[in-house]
């Protein structure tokens, strides 16, 4: 997720843990302690360290990577493994015409919100 660095409320947004500071015209003023952290989903064909540099330079955001989930999938059901153990709940998927695993979003950033800490919520 990420968050524009154009920013017009006064208001601090919903849900964000970060100090806030009143009066600044950006997110990245509002905010200062916030961060972009990416989290790897399963197998990459790109190395996350790239991909954070890459958007630490694009977004002018600090990046943080964070440890990776590991997954499998059975039938219409993407698995997530944590600490070794399988969790009870499962995302929907489908695989897609070209092989390629598809992902219901809404469900993936639901069950992500297990995985993140304070000082890792999205922001």
């Amino acid at each position: 997720a990420v968050v524009s660095t154009q920013s017009t409320g006064t208001r601090k947004m919903k849900n964000m843990k970060q100090r806030f500071v009143r009066g600044e015209n950006t997110t990245t003023g509002k905010y200062p302690d916030g961060k972009l952290c990416l989290l790897p989903i399963g197998e990459l064909e790109v190395d996350p360290t790239h991909l954070a540099q890459f958007a630490e330079t694009y977004l002018g955001l600090p990046v943080e990577v964070l440890p990776a989930i590991q997954t499998f999938s059975s039938g219409k059901r993407l698995w997530f493994k944590r600490d070794g153990r399988t969790d009870k709940r499962a995302v929907q998927a489908r695989t897609a015409e070209n092989g390629r695993l598809q992902l219901n979003v809404t469900a993936v950033l639901e069950e992500i919100k297990h995985y993140l800490d304070e000082r890792s919520y999205l922001c």
